[in-house]
């Protein structure tokens, strides 16, 4: 497996596209689909590639002069509990050090909310060191709590 950095705004909506619609455990929503698929065609992304197939990627977005955001995370459901999120992760992290940033943040849905697979992410990003620092109720609206999270690096 190796990682990759893709720079082709194309490139990286077609990889969007195709992950997030085969998760629709927490990708279920259509506007949010085609919106991230609209978004990540601007920012910083990572991928994973194994046997010449993008099977995971991650998406970044620098917020401060210290800190940057994961914008979007997405490993195929074949691939999951395999390191790869981790591995993105990390590689995000060393970057963002390398460019001098003091902090990574994330946005997940809160504790708050009953969904099991947000539990899975939110156990995810706390293995990584993330800490929830802040609740945003108008973010995503009142039904879906957002939490936010940081880690400093």
């Amino acid at each position: 497996m190796k990682l990759l950095e893709i720079t082709c705004s194309e490139q990286k909506q077609v990889i969007c596209n195709r992950l997030l619609r085969l998760l629709p455990e927490w990708f279920g929503i259509e506007y949010a689909i085609r919106n991230y698929v609209d978004e990540v065609e601007s920012v910083v992304m990572y991928a994973a590639e194994k046997n010449d197939e993008i099977i995971a990627f991650v998406s970044v977005t620098e917020q401060t002069a210290d800190a940057d955001e994961i914008h979007l995370i997405a490993v195929h459901p074949n691939y999951h509990r395999q390191g790869i999120g981790k591995m993105l992760v990390t590689e995000v992290e060393r970057t963002a050090l390398m460019h001098g940033k003091k902090y990574l943040t994330v946005k997940t849905l809160s504790s708050s909310h009953p969904d099991p697979h947000y539990r899975k992410t939110r156990i995810f990003y706390e293995n990584m060191g993330f800490v929830g620092v802040q609740l945003l109720t108008d973010l995503w609206g009142e039904s879906n709590p957002c939490l936010v999270m940081v880690k400093k690096l």
